[in-house]
């Protein structure tokens, strides 16, 4: 979640869910309203459509109600709410807070169903109508996108999404749970150069993914960059956005953000994802926090960074923050760079190159081959000229 993470131990200001004392006197709950929707609740028994198809599409995917049997078929004998009717008290026993900020508070819970851990994210900020919530949807919709190509190898380095379901006009993410961030990793000392790199070909490939659905993230930084089993995983879609038709760009974190984006231009939004996946990059490099504004925020703007910090990944972040849009490659295009190609590519250009290098040794003996019997063949020809001229001689 956004903001800075605080210790499972650390008392929030927005109260965990499961704080609510069911003791305390509520307003009667009327029984013709629906406490509750949820929103997609099982992805593997129903087809996802494209993120183009969801994000254009001028109907916002149906929300289909849960209604509750006390409130549907029972008179209600007391104003105060039994456990059912709260999804996340009902379905998960909460382990601790991994994270807050200041958009929403983050999980570590197990669920009921399957006894397997999970996050749970509960946005802070409580729908005020239909709109609203429909702004604050926009996170479920990529995430749910995103997830439907589960069968691509880059899907593995986005944090997969399960559910999610408003209760009490606040809105629940529940997703995989990763074991670290990368601010995390970056507060135990200074990385490695390859697993810096390892970090960066994940992150650009989840970006590509996110690229080919028509999105763009707006808000990759440490805190948002997750880890698990060694795998560098892209979360947190509160400010993702559609990069056609009508835009609601939010700003995040000055630090990672390109020039124009500030300045409102919001013409290559996925240039402004490949500068803040540099930005963040080069943080990791440095060792050290970058800076939110001033003389060292305008020069990196200016394409100016510290050669001797980030090693061979100099060229690729000098292009990723390049001053001009236009000049930074894409995802895919920086994917192809020699320095990112996975351990398996490179033994895949290696084989391919002694193939290469033995079709050009056979060539050039098939080549002497074909001279030496060309040679043979003018040999002879003279030979019998020269035998039939002395006969005709004679």
């Amino acid at each position: 979640c956004d903001g800075d993470e605080k210790s499972p131990t650390e008392v929030s200001s927005f109260p965990s869910p499961k704080a609510t004392n069911p003791t305390d006197p509520v307003k009667h709950v009327d029984s013709s309203v629906d406490n509750f929707m949820i929103l997609g609740t099982n992805l593997h028994y129903r087809r996802r459509r494209s993120s183009s198809m969801i994000l254009a599409s001028p109907n916002p995917p149906m929300l289909a109600r849960r209604r509750s049997s006390m409130s549907r078929t029972q008179p209600c004998a007391s104003p105060i709410p039994g456990p059912q009717q709260s999804r996340y008290l009902n379905d998960f026993q909460e382990v601790g807070v991994l994270g807050c900020g200041s958009f929403g508070n983050v999980y570590k819970v197990i669920s009921r169903l399957d006894g397997c851990f999970y996050a749970v994210k509960v946005v802070k900020r409580a729908a005020r109508g239909s709109n609203d919530k429909e702004h604050m949807l926009k996170e479920v919709y990529a995430l749910a996108a995103l997830c439907s190509n589960s069968s691509s190898s880059a899907s593995f380095h986005i944090v997969r999404y399960h559910q999610a379901w408003m209760e009490d006009n606040h809105l629940y993410i529940q997703t995989e749970l990763c074991t670290s961030t990368l601010q995390h990793e970056m507060s135990r000392g200074l990385m490695d150069n390859k697993r810096i790199v390892m970090m960066l070909r994940e992150l650009l490939l989840a970006l590509e993914l996110i690229h080919k659905n028509d999105m763009v993230h707006l808000d990759i930084k440490p805190e948002n960059i997750f880890v698990k089993n060694n795998q560098f995983k892209l979360g947190d879609f509160g400010l993702a956005n559609k990069t056609s038709g009508p835009m609601d760009v939010e700003e995040g974190d000055a630090r990672y953000m390109c020039r124009e984006l500030l300045a409102g231009d919001h013409s290559n939004l996925t240039k402004c994802d490949i500068f803040s996946l540099g930005a963040t990059v080069y943080e990791v490099c440095l060792g050290r926090s970058l800076a939110t504004s001033g003389t060292e925020w305008q020069s990196i703007r200016n394409g100016n960074i510290s050669k001797g910090s980030v090693n061979d990944l100099y060229d690729i972040l000098l292009l990723m923050m390049h001053p001009d849009p236009a000049q930074r490659p894409s995802a895919t295009d920086l994917l192809k760079k020699r320095h990112l190609l996975s351990d398996e590519q490179k033994e895949l250009i290696a084989e391919k190159n002694k193939v290469r290098e033995a079709n050009m040794a056979l060539a050039v003996h098939e080549e002497r081959f074909k001279i030496m019997m060309s040679r043979e063949k003018q040999a002879r020809e003279r030979g019998k000229l020269v035998r039939s001229t002395s006969f005709e001689f004679r």
